[in-house]
This record gives structure tokens, C-alpha cells and sequence, in this order.
């Protein structure tokens, strides 16, 4: 979840909230199964990021501070001249930091806030297009978030299944096929 909602701006939910939550999903895993010199151990950064709470004036539990360190001030959570090994990954970190870092820097709350008062119905050609985008974002997202699951829910042994996201992937791919990467399960 974005920083912002999570600080409780009352705010409405946007595209920015999505992207800076799709670079969460995507740096958790980074820091946990990709090389890089940080300067704290792994746990402590994923429960710093993911896991920090205060509790402000009125008794509210708020979280999300620490997320918006991680993009104003990454030494105080990452360490100086915090890297990745790999250099792709390493130049999509600090893109992605200096994207969210400019929409927290340039974020209107009193603008977002505002809910539409507009009493008109949605043009019928904007909802077949919300519901187009809505089916082709799960053709692209549906492998990852089972990728994700199972990464969540093998036991971190000697034993485990996958070594990555990217190995999980593949396997699922070699062994299941395009199927198995879009299998549900059915409670």
C-alpha cells in the first residue's frame, strides 16, 4: 500500500498509489532474494519498510513513515550508497526512487481529496474501457501474484522449491506451461 494511504491522508485511491505499491512488491523481493550491500540485515529493512507503525495524537495506529524515508532519505533505512548487484536492477532503483520521491514532492492532498460532486453517469465507452484494462492488468499480473503466493507459502529450507521469483517463474513455465502460470485454486 502507498505511503500515503497509509499515513491516512484521506485521500482518494490513485494510479500513483498503484505504481509506488507495485515498487514495494517489486523491492521486497529485490532485497530478499537479489544481492546488495545494505547496511542492516534483510529482516530488519523488510520490517522497517513494511512492518513500522506510530501512533499519532489522536490514538490512531499510522503506518508509512518509513516508506516515505525510504524514498526522501534511503540511508536512514538502506545505509549509504546502498546498491544492488545488479546493474539493471541497481538503474531501475534509483528511477523508480526518483519517480515516487517527485509524486510525494509534487502531491496535491487537499486536490485528491476532493471527491466529484458530478451527479452524471460514466460515459458507457469509459466503462467498457475500465473493464477492458481491468482484464488485460490481470493477464499480466496473474503470474506474478501466483509466483508471489508460492514463494509465500514454500517453507525457507534446504529444501525449497524455488531459489527466486524469476526461478519460480521459470519452472512454472517448464513444468506446467502457459497454463500453469494462470492456475487457480478453488477453495
Amino acid at each position: 500500500m502507498s505511503s500515503h494511504l497509509l499515513l491516512g491522508t484521506h485521500r482518494v485511491h490513485t494510479i500513483q498509489d498503484d505504481m509506488e505499491s507495485f515498487v514495494y512488491v517489486i523491492l521486497y523481493h529485490a532485497l530478499r532474494y537479489l544481492g546488495h550491500n545494505a547496511s542492516l540485515p534483510v529482516p530488519v529493512i523488510l520490517a522497517k519498510i513494511f512492518d513500522s507503525e506510530e501512533i499519532d495524537n489522536h490514538g490512531i495506529v499510522r503506518g508509512g513513515i518509513d516508506k516515505v524515508y525510504l524514498f526522501t532519505d534511503p540511508n536512514i533505512i538502506l545505509g549509504y550508497a546502498f546498491k544492488f548487484y545488479s546493474g539493471p536492477l541497481n538503474h531501475w532503483w534509483k528511477q523508480m526512487r526518483l519517480a515516487v520521491h517527485e509524486w510525494h514532492h509534487h502531491v496535491d492532498v487537499e486536490q485528491l481529496a476532493k471527491v466529484e460532486t458530478d451527479d452524471t453517469k460514466p460515459d458507457r465507452e469509459d466503462e467498457e474501457f475500465a473493464g477492458a484494462a481491468g482484464m488485460v492488468s490481470k493477464v499480466f499480473e496473474h503470474p506474478f501474484d501466483l509466483t508471489k503466493v508460492r514463494l509465500q507459502s514454500q517453507v525457507l529450507d534446504q529444501t525449497a522449491r524455488f531459489k527466486s521469483p524469476v526461478d519460480c517463474l521459470i519452472k512454472t513455465w517448464k513444468g506446467e506451461g502457459v497454463r500453469g502460470l494462470y492456475r487457480v485454486r478453488v477453495l
